[in-house]
């Protein structure tokens, strides 16, 4: 749950305050030097890969991550294993520490505010700043880790991500809307998102006892994601966004992955379970499609903005 307090009240989402707030990125908050390697910030909607790619990511011995410890507290990041296919062989290594989403981290300091995670203040900004960068602190004898963070807010966060770490790269994963409403629907989670319904903030589940189309709403929050994130990427340098499509990614993982790396600044040859997790990238149907009428109501919500990431709707 969001920390509504008082004297921390969002602020806006504009560019000019998002500039302001990103003032410590030029500080050291953690009195250690960090890595200096640009962090990696993934985003897209859910059902689209992300997790995947983000458990590659984490399995790298060169990268470093949020874990459900380092979370709650940030120095604890220093015990990390690197490389976690390794720890599933050392009782306790890969289970102590694993990496998670960070949401008690990006929640202190990050509130919605229309499409956009804003800051809540200018101090919740520099104080997230300094939990990761607890987590960018080099070992004497490791690599100097590369940052990896994912989780489902970060599509509506690049402009803040953006003043935190100017030198940050992302990528965004797409994947064809029909088959990611078809797997969106079926998973435990649907029914607790709170989307913007008739003008309130509902849950999901909420909406649908109400009336609504379950696939209409899904559609909604694969469009409004991927627009956002999309025109977002758009305003940066093109050498910190690597676009991959999910399509791609399965179809030929070894290539798609070993891809990601290079842009992430790792090699792929020091990934332990380089093989194991490409094999492990098959397509996925995530059940049934839609019936034709459903398949026609998510493309009528996602159709202008899937053209844009390089989806068409049939003929």
């Amino acid at each position: 749950m969001w920390d509504h307090d008082r004297d921390d009240r969002p602020l806006g989402a504009g560019r000019e305050v998002l500039t302001m707030t990103g003032e410590p990125t030029g500080s050291e908050p953690t009195g250690r030097a960090t890595s200096g390697v640009p962090p990696l910030f993934v985003t897209g909607t859910g059902r689209s890969g992300t997790t995947a790619c983000y458990e590659f990511l984490c399995s790298h011995p060169d990268t470093t991550w949020l874990s459900n410890w380092s979370q709650r507290l940030p120095p604890l990041a220093r015990l990390h294993p690197r490389g976690t296919e390794a720890g599933k062989e050392r009782p306790g290594a890969r289970w102590t520490f694993r990496p998670v989403e960070g949401y008690v981290v990006f929640d202190r300091a990050l509130v919605g505010d229309g499409p956009h995670q804003v800051a809540r203040s200018p101090e919740r900004l520099r104080a997230l700043r300094r939990a990761l960068d607890h987590h960018r602190v080099p070992g004497r004898r490791d690599q100097p880790p590369v940052l990896v963070s994912k989780n489902t807010r970060n599509s509506r966060a690049v402009p803040t991500l953006d003043a935190l770490y100017p030198d940050a790269r992302f990528v965004h994963l797409v994947r064809d809307p029909v088959a990611t409403v078809a797997s969106m629907v079926r998973v435990a989670f649907f029914p607790t998102i709170t989307i913007e319904w008739e003008g309130v903030p509902t849950l999901v589940a909420d909406a649908v006892a109400r009336g609504a189309d379950p696939i209409e709403l899904a559609a909604r929050i694969w469009e409004e994601e991927t627009r956002i994130a999309a025109t977002d990427l758009a305003g940066l340098a093109p050498d910190r966004v690597w676009h991959l499509r999910y399509e791609d990614l399965v179809a030929s993982p070894r290539d798609s992955l070993a891809a990601l790396c290079g842009f992430a600044g790792l090699d792929p040859a020091r990934h332990p379970g380089f093989d194991r997790r490409a094999a492990e990238m098959a397509p996925r149907t995530g059940g049934p499609p839609p019936d034709p009428t459903g398949v026609a109501t998510v493309w009528s919500v996602c159709g202008p903005t899937a053209a844009t990431v390089g989806y068409d709707a049939p003929t």
